[in-house]
């Protein structure tokens, strides 16, 4: 029930029919279920929210990114998303909620993603009024980035603090302070900058997509909004792990495997023109 619940964007009165359960059963059950799978999931190694820092683990994570070489030692996307919730009934929530650049009353979540389509860190249920950039520094995001061992990078959009500790930790397109016109210095840099960065653009377009319950408005009230956030996330982790149908996943697989068909026909032609 729960399932069906997250992946559809259907009424609850059209889905409880087809469990044969009253309205009432199926609310009461869908509730106490996200609530055990949040608890049960966030136990498991295949679905929880964990960024191993290990030498071997950054290591294996830049080395999914080692294609795009004017930018080594990527190891993490960083994006934030809005979604719309229903309007509260007092106007200080209302007001703490409204977003003015979408024009409605939103949550808003920030995703860390990996190179292999996990979520490593998130900051979930922040204030619609809140900045990207807002959110990872009362998330404690700009805390974790800051603290990576020497030369491992995180990209993300031009919402985001890049400056102070978080430098060359946490880089974006560069941007010249005169015209905000993108630096042409380096134009190899930005293009593959912007490659790494919509990759987590993707993967939130995977969670949306997938549990598509959050293209529908979110509770008013905070819990209950929480554990619809985080039922969705645990299992987005759970199904990358698993089944390995993930976007970012698939592109890195995809861009890897070049990169060892090159080194391959690099080979055979060397040894061609020593064999002539």
């Amino acid at each position: 029930m729960v399932l069906k619940s997250m992946t559809s964007i259907a009424e609850p009165k059209d889905i409880y029919v087809q469990f044969g359960a009253t309205a009432t059963s199926f609310h009461h059950y869908v509730v106490m279920g996200t609530k055990c799978l949040v608890h049960v999931l966030s136990d498991d190694r295949r679905a929880k929210i964990y960024w191993d820092r290990s030498a071997e683990s950054l290591e294996k994570s830049a080395k999914r990114t080692s294609g795009f070489m004017k930018i080594p030692g990527v190891v993490g996307m960083l994006d934030g998303m809005k979604r719309a919730t229903s309007t509260p009934d007092d106007r200080k929530s209302q007001n703490r909620d409204y977003n003015g650049w979408t024009g409605d009353v939103n949550r808003n979540v920030l995703l860390l993603w990996d190179p292999f389509g996990e979520i490593i860190d998130a900051v979930v249920n922040t204030p619609g009024s809140y900045h990207d950039s807002r959110a990872a520094l009362w998330g404690e995001i700009y805390n974790h980035i800051s603290t990576l061992p020497k030369n491992y990078k995180v990209v993300c959009d031009s919402a985001f603090r890049c400056v102070g500790e978080l430098e060359k930790v946490l880089i974006k397109t560069k941007y010249n302070k005169n015209n905000n016109s993108n630096v042409n210095a380096d134009e190899g840099y930005d293009t593959q900058l912007t490659h790494l960065r919509q990759c987590s653009e993707w993967g939130n377009h995977v969670l949306v997509d997938t549990f598509r319950r959050l293209h529908r408005r979110l509770p008013t009230e905070n819990v209950s909004r929480g554990y619809i956030w985080w039922v969705c996330i645990l299992f987005c982790n759970f199904r990358t792990e698993t089944i390995g149908r993930n976007q970012i996943k698939t592109y890195f697989d995809h861009v890897q495997k070049n990169e060892i068909n090159n080194t391959t026909n690099e080979n055979e032609s060397t040894n061609n023109i020593v064999s002539v």
